[in-house]
Protein backbone atom coordinates (compact mmCIF):
# COMPACT_ATOMS: atom_id res chain seq x y z
CA UNK A 1 0.00 0.00 0.00
CA UNK A 2 3.12 2.24 0.08
CA UNK A 3 3.22 2.48 -3.82
CA UNK A 4 -0.82 1.97 -4.83
CA UNK A 5 -3.78 3.98 -3.09
CA UNK A 6 -7.26 3.35 -3.60
CA UNK A 7 -10.36 5.85 -4.47
CA UNK A 8 -13.23 4.22 -3.07
CA UNK A 9 -15.82 2.81 -5.87
CA UNK A 10 -19.00 2.21 -5.74
CA UNK A 11 -19.08 -1.52 -6.05
CA UNK A 12 -16.22 -1.20 -3.24
CA UNK A 13 -18.52 -0.04 -0.81
CA UNK A 14 -21.61 -1.14 -1.90
CA UNK A 15 -21.17 -5.16 -2.41
CA UNK A 16 -20.81 -6.24 1.18
CA UNK A 17 -18.77 -5.42 4.47
CA UNK A 18 -16.58 -8.25 3.64
CA UNK A 19 -15.32 -7.12 0.38
CA UNK A 20 -15.08 -3.74 2.18
CA UNK A 21 -12.84 -4.88 4.90
CA UNK A 22 -10.85 -7.06 2.78
CA UNK A 23 -9.61 -3.40 0.81
CA UNK A 24 -9.41 -1.61 4.21
CA UNK A 25 -7.10 -4.83 5.17
CA UNK A 26 -5.23 -4.51 1.96
CA UNK A 27 -4.29 -0.50 2.11
CA UNK A 28 -3.92 -0.17 5.72
CA UNK A 29 -7.36 1.87 6.03
CA UNK A 30 -9.61 2.83 8.86
CA UNK A 31 -11.84 5.55 7.47
CA UNK A 32 -12.70 5.15 3.28
CA UNK A 33 -11.22 8.98 3.49
CA UNK A 34 -7.65 9.69 4.64
CA UNK A 35 -4.09 11.55 3.26
CA UNK A 36 -0.77 11.23 2.05
CA UNK A 37 2.03 13.42 1.10
CA UNK A 38 4.12 12.28 -2.33
CA UNK A 39 7.32 13.83 -2.39
CA UNK A 40 6.34 17.99 -2.67
CA UNK A 41 2.59 17.29 -3.23
CA UNK A 42 -0.59 16.32 -0.82
CA UNK A 43 -3.23 13.96 -1.59
CA UNK A 44 -6.54 14.00 -0.41
CA UNK A 45 -8.42 10.91 -1.18
CA UNK A 46 -12.75 11.74 -0.36
CA UNK A 47 -14.70 9.16 -0.33
CA UNK A 48 -18.33 10.74 -1.55
CA UNK A 49 -20.04 7.32 -0.65
CA UNK A 50 -19.84 8.51 3.17
CA UNK A 51 -21.26 11.45 5.29
CA UNK A 52 -20.05 14.46 4.03
CA UNK A 53 -22.11 17.63 5.53
CA UNK A 54 -20.46 20.16 7.57
CA UNK A 55 -20.99 18.28 10.22
CA UNK A 56 -19.37 15.47 9.51
CA UNK A 57 -15.87 13.65 10.45
CA UNK A 58 -14.91 14.01 6.66
CA UNK A 59 -15.53 17.35 6.40
CA UNK A 60 -13.77 17.87 9.70
CA UNK A 61 -10.74 15.86 8.51
CA UNK A 62 -10.45 17.45 5.21
CA UNK A 63 -11.07 21.08 6.19
CA UNK A 64 -8.25 20.46 8.97
CA UNK A 65 -6.04 18.50 6.26
CA UNK A 66 -6.25 21.08 3.66
CA UNK A 67 -5.67 23.99 6.03
CA UNK A 68 -2.51 21.95 7.42
CA UNK A 69 -1.09 21.35 3.77
CA UNK A 70 -1.51 24.71 2.39
CA UNK A 71 0.32 26.19 5.20
CA UNK A 72 2.96 23.38 4.37
CA UNK A 73 6.05 24.94 2.74
CA UNK A 74 7.33 21.60 1.70
CA UNK A 75 4.13 20.99 -0.17
CA UNK A 76 3.89 22.85 -3.73
CA UNK A 77 0.79 21.09 -5.06
CA UNK A 78 -2.40 20.13 -3.81
CA UNK A 79 -4.37 17.04 -5.79
CA UNK A 80 -7.82 15.66 -4.52
CA UNK A 81 -9.73 12.28 -5.32
CA UNK A 82 -13.31 11.57 -5.88
CA UNK A 83 -15.54 8.49 -7.01
CA UNK A 84 -18.37 11.17 -7.66
CA UNK A 85 -17.75 13.88 -10.18
CA UNK A 86 -18.68 17.51 -8.80
CA UNK A 87 -18.49 18.60 -12.59
CA UNK A 88 -19.58 16.80 -15.70
CA UNK A 89 -20.91 17.11 -19.36
CA UNK A 90 -24.49 15.13 -19.82
CA UNK A 91 -23.37 11.56 -19.43
CA UNK A 92 -24.76 8.43 -17.28
CA UNK A 93 -24.43 10.21 -13.92
CA UNK A 94 -24.96 13.48 -12.79
CA UNK A 95 -22.47 16.00 -11.10
CA UNK A 96 -22.82 15.62 -7.23
CA UNK A 97 -24.42 19.16 -6.70
CA UNK A 98 -24.63 18.55 -2.79
CA UNK A 99 -20.62 17.68 -2.17
CA UNK A 100 -19.67 20.48 -4.98
CA UNK A 101 -21.41 23.17 -3.34
CA UNK A 102 -19.62 21.99 0.23
CA UNK A 103 -16.23 21.57 -0.87
CA UNK A 104 -15.54 23.21 -3.80
CA UNK A 105 -15.54 26.66 -2.04
CA UNK A 106 -12.95 24.81 0.50
CA UNK A 107 -10.76 24.01 -2.32
CA UNK A 108 -10.94 27.52 -3.51
CA UNK A 109 -9.53 29.09 -0.48
CA UNK A 110 -6.60 26.52 0.09
CA UNK A 111 -5.05 25.86 -3.05
CA UNK A 112 -6.31 22.82 -4.40
CA UNK A 113 -4.52 22.49 -7.84
CA UNK A 114 -6.23 19.32 -9.46
CA UNK A 115 -9.74 16.95 -8.69
CA UNK A 116 -9.49 13.45 -10.31
CA UNK A 117 -12.98 12.11 -10.51
CA UNK A 118 -14.34 8.79 -11.82
CA UNK A 119 -17.82 7.47 -12.07
CA UNK A 120 -18.48 8.62 -15.93
CA UNK A 121 -17.11 6.38 -18.14
CA UNK A 122 -15.30 8.59 -20.53
CA UNK A 123 -12.71 11.62 -20.52
CA UNK A 124 -13.21 14.80 -19.41
CA UNK A 125 -11.06 18.15 -17.87
CA UNK A 126 -12.62 21.40 -17.64
CA UNK A 127 -10.44 24.94 -17.69
CA UNK A 128 -9.12 25.86 -14.39
CA UNK A 129 -12.37 27.11 -12.32
CA UNK A 130 -13.82 28.87 -8.90
CA UNK A 131 -16.17 27.76 -7.29
CA UNK A 132 -19.39 30.23 -8.57
CA UNK A 133 -21.83 31.32 -5.15
CA UNK A 134 -24.66 32.34 -7.46
CA UNK A 135 -24.90 29.14 -9.46
CA UNK A 136 -22.93 26.37 -7.93
CA UNK A 137 -23.06 24.51 -11.35
CA UNK A 138 -22.05 27.24 -13.57
CA UNK A 139 -18.72 27.92 -12.69
CA UNK A 140 -16.12 30.84 -13.08
CA UNK A 141 -13.44 30.02 -16.01
CA UNK A 142 -10.52 31.88 -14.65
CA UNK A 143 -8.44 30.77 -18.13
CA UNK A 144 -10.11 29.97 -21.38
CA UNK A 145 -6.80 28.93 -23.14
CA UNK A 146 -6.63 24.73 -23.56
CA UNK A 147 -3.50 25.16 -21.94
CA UNK A 148 -1.09 27.19 -20.27
CA UNK A 149 -2.35 27.47 -16.90
CA UNK A 150 -0.80 29.76 -13.82
CA UNK A 151 -1.58 27.73 -10.51
CA UNK A 152 -0.90 30.72 -8.53
CA UNK A 153 -3.83 32.82 -9.93
CA UNK A 154 -6.06 30.44 -11.91
CA UNK A 155 -8.81 28.01 -10.87
CA UNK A 156 -9.26 24.55 -10.24
CA UNK A 157 -8.65 21.67 -13.12
CA UNK A 158 -11.25 19.15 -12.48
CA UNK A 159 -11.31 15.87 -14.43
CA UNK A 160 -13.25 12.78 -14.67
CA UNK A 161 -10.84 9.67 -15.90
CA UNK A 162 -13.29 6.70 -16.47
CA UNK A 163 -11.78 5.01 -19.21
CA UNK A 164 -10.18 2.43 -17.59
CA UNK A 165 -11.59 -0.46 -19.67
CA UNK A 166 -14.49 -1.46 -17.96
CA UNK A 167 -17.32 0.37 -20.58
CA UNK A 168 -17.82 3.33 -21.72
CA UNK A 169 -20.68 6.08 -21.37
CA UNK A 170 -22.01 8.12 -24.32
CA UNK A 171 -21.54 12.15 -23.69
CA UNK A 172 -25.04 14.10 -24.68
CA UNK A 173 -23.81 17.41 -24.54
CA UNK A 174 -20.76 19.24 -23.55
CA UNK A 175 -20.81 22.12 -20.40
CA UNK A 176 -19.15 25.59 -21.62
CA UNK A 177 -16.40 25.01 -18.46
CA UNK A 178 -15.04 21.59 -20.63
CA UNK A 179 -11.69 22.24 -21.86
CA UNK A 180 -12.08 18.72 -23.69
CA UNK A 181 -14.13 15.87 -23.42
CA UNK A 182 -13.75 12.29 -25.00
CA UNK A 183 -15.78 9.28 -25.34
CA UNK A 184 -15.53 5.81 -26.82
CA UNK A 185 -11.77 5.66 -25.38
CA UNK A 186 -9.63 3.44 -23.25
CA UNK A 187 -6.93 5.23 -21.87
CA UNK A 188 -5.18 7.23 -18.84
CA UNK A 189 -4.14 10.43 -17.50
CA UNK A 190 -0.49 10.43 -16.89
CA UNK A 191 0.53 13.44 -14.04
CA UNK A 192 4.06 14.66 -14.26
CA UNK A 193 5.87 16.82 -12.23
CA UNK A 194 8.81 18.78 -12.28
CA UNK A 195 10.40 20.70 -9.95
CA UNK A 196 12.56 23.97 -10.73
CA UNK A 197 13.72 26.79 -9.14
CA UNK A 198 11.52 29.48 -8.74
CA UNK A 199 9.03 27.47 -10.68
CA UNK A 200 7.13 24.31 -10.68
CA UNK A 201 5.19 22.58 -13.23
CA UNK A 202 2.00 20.16 -13.54
CA UNK A 203 1.82 18.40 -16.85
CA UNK A 204 -1.15 16.21 -17.54
CA UNK A 205 -1.27 14.09 -20.24
CA UNK A 206 -4.22 11.72 -21.50
CA UNK A 207 -3.06 8.73 -23.75
CA UNK A 208 -4.90 6.61 -25.61
CA UNK A 209 -4.67 3.05 -24.67
CA UNK A 210 -4.99 1.63 -28.28
CA UNK A 211 -2.08 3.52 -29.48
CA UNK A 212 -0.59 5.75 -27.18
CA UNK A 213 -1.86 9.03 -29.13
CA UNK A 214 -2.02 11.97 -26.53
CA UNK A 215 -5.56 12.99 -26.48
CA UNK A 216 -5.66 15.41 -24.32
CA UNK A 217 -2.51 17.63 -22.41
CA UNK A 218 -2.46 20.73 -19.94
CA UNK A 219 0.43 22.36 -17.58
CA UNK A 220 -0.01 24.28 -14.84
CA UNK A 221 2.99 26.45 -13.90
CA UNK A 222 3.78 27.91 -10.31
CA UNK A 223 5.91 29.56 -8.30
CA UNK A 224 7.41 27.51 -5.37
CA UNK A 225 6.72 29.37 -1.99
CA UNK A 226 9.41 28.15 -0.48
CA UNK A 227 11.87 29.46 -2.74
CA UNK A 228 14.77 31.66 -0.81
CA UNK A 229 17.01 33.96 -3.16
CA UNK A 230 20.07 35.46 -1.64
Amino acid sequence: YDKLQITFGYHDVKNGESKLNQYKKAFNLDDLYYSFDYRHVHFIVMSTLSDFNVTSDQYKFIENDLKIASENEDIDWIVVTSYGPFYTSPSAHPAKNDIRNIYHPLFDKYGVDLVLQGHNHNYQRTYPITFNANKGSNPTITNAFTTGYNGNTDGIIYAVVGTAGEGFHPLEGRQPYMATQIEGKFGFLDVEISNGNPHTNLTGTFYDNTDSNIQDYFTIEKEIRNNVTE
